[in-house]
């Protein structure tokens, strides 16, 4: 049994090996060969433990985290866990990977597939709303698959993004980065948006983004959040990372199903999204699914294991 700690997730997982598995994954969970059960919670409110368990094929496997709202103000994580995996023949354990790590690198890597198939190819403006853990990953992603050179940060504390402007500046020198006081306000100059909040009232409406905007809206994935209108969301082309997750989990979608101002068949799977001939208004959705932790972690599990005393640099962005 191996154990792959997070240095050795972020030094060997780079932005377009993520994408690349996570693309598999999504083509296998289309044809039905890649499955995950929903996510089952136990414990008390203030340490809720998620159980989280699928199969790809050739293994199956189980993401397991507990997520503790106090933490940070401990110098802990918010999240910590691990997943594991097992031969899909004979039952083995074949390893265990930090889960947080793995899942900052996996989420990041959906929304830059999704970027990749979605937004306009020359896309040079990204909009970045949030600051947290998550928000480097989301940002190298994005920066992987399209030639971003301007680059506008939004949280709710400017110190938040001030921070982490500083952070990518070390990674990326030549990148052109802005905090911006307004997020609505800096919208309309975005070719694409990622929204990576706790956020539980939209944040952006239709008349913020622009045509040929692509939204990836990645945080807030409990029913009763959101992070973008009904509005937009009615008048956007709508993709899922899982339409059974989304639909049964995110608010962004279920509030305007609700409203009557978006069809359920409308909703798409991020595996049926392919690029258009013209600019159009694209967003997807992710609220995750262990199928993506697992297929990142066989992918890393399949690497021959590093020289012993041997450290590469990080493929993202620094920690702060």
């Amino acid at each position: 049994m191996r154990w792959i700690g997070a240095s050795e997730v972020l030094q060997r997982l780079g932005p377009l090996e993520a994408i690349a598995a996570v693309e598999r994954v999504l083509r296998d969970h289309r044809a039905g060969t890649a499955t995950a059960d929903p996510r089952t919670i136990h414990g008390r409110p203030d340490l809720p433990l998620a159980l989280m368990p699928g199969s790809l094929p050739g293994v199956v496997g189980l993401k397991a985290i507990t997520v503790v709202e106090r933490n940070p103000a401990r110098g802990l994580p918010t999240v910590q866990g691990v997943v594991l995996l097992f031969d899909g023949r004979d039952g083995r354990l074949l390893g265990a990977v930090d889960g947080p790590a793995l899942t900052a690198v996996r989420t990041g890597a959906i929304a830059g597939y999704a970027t990749r198939v979605l937004a306009r190819a020359d896309a040079t403006t990204m909009l970045l709303a949030g600051a947290g853990a998550q928000a480097p990953f989301q940002a190298a992603a994005v920066l992987a698959v399209r030639p971003i050179e301007r680059l506008l940060l939004w949280n709710r504390t400017e110190s938040g993004a001030v921070a982490l402007g500083r952070q990518l500046a070390r990674w990326r020198p030549a990148l052109r980065l802005e905090v911006v006081a307004d997020l609505r306000a800096a919208a309309p100059l975005a070719d694409v948006v990622t929204l990576v909040t706790g956020a539980t009232l939209p944040l952006l409406d239709r008349d913020d983004v622009r045509d040929g905007c692509h939204v990836n809206a990645m945080g807030s994935y409990q029913p009763g959040r959101r992070e973008v209108s009904s509005e937009l969301v009615a008048a956007a082309q709508v993709f899922a990372d899982t339409v059974e997750g989304c639909l049964d989990e995110a608010g962004d979608l279920l509030q305007p199903i609700a409203e009557g101002r978006l069809d359920p068949g409308r909703v798409r799977p991020l595996a049926a999204a392919e690029p258009a001939d013209r600019p159009r208004l694209t967003l997807m959705k992710s609220v995750g699914s262990a199928l993506f932790d697992l297929v990142c972690a066989q992918w890393l599990l399949a690497q021959p294991p590093p020289v012993a005393g041997e450290q590469g640099p990080s493929l993202w962005p620094p920690t702060p």
